[in-house]
């Protein structure tokens, strides 16, 4: 943990299963309260304080799916959201434990195939999708409970990059 000078200021985690103990840490995301983690090796999400003291884990739903976190973000209001590269959707956890989805595996808008990375631009939630070579924008309230959703599938707001035949093939086309 880092100041705004960029100095260090505290360090945390090592290798292990248990709780504030790491295996192929790949995602982090921070607001004034909380430091979120995705533990991939884990298959899980863990959350902390700034001093790095560790307040509780939390373990992605299905998990029979081949469940694996790839990224995470903190939604505008304080939900964290995962991306489930391996169940190829977006889960989001509110205060209550309550999940919520978005997407499933597919080439179609809304869907995702081999996510990676996830960002959040105000209330906008950007998903890359790897092996469709775009960038899906969508927004937070896109991420619903089942109880809620008639289908885990939303329309993204938009969507950046074509699929490129080859590398550096052209305008807006993403290989």
């Amino acid at each position: 943990i880092f100041d705004t000078q960029g100095n260090r200021v505290a360090a945390f985690g090592s290798l292990g299963t248990g709780p504030g103990q790491f295996h192929t840490p790949v995602g982090i995301d921070a607001n004034r309260e909380e430091i979120v983690v995705a533990d991939r090796g884990n298959r899980r999400v863990q959350v902390f304080d700034h001093k790095g003291t560790h307040l509780r884990t939390l373990a992605l739903p299905d998990a029979e799916r081949g469940s694996w976190p790839s990224d995470v973000v903190l939604s505008p209001d304080g939900d964290v959201t995962v991306l489930d590269a391996g169940g190829s959707r977006v889960l989001s956890v509110d205060g209550d434990g309550t999940w919520s989805f978005l997407g499933e595996f597919g080439f179609f808008p809304g869907t995702f195939a081999t996510p990676q990375g996830l960002g959040r631009d105000g209330d906008k939630l950007l998903v890359t999708d790897f092996e469709n070579h775009r960038v899906q924008v969508f927004p937070f309230s896109a991420i619903m409970p089942p109880s809620k959703a008639r289908s885990s599938v939303a329309s993204p707001n938009y969507i950046l990059g074509i699929h490129a035949i080859r590398p550096r093939e052209g305008r807006g086309k993403m290989h």
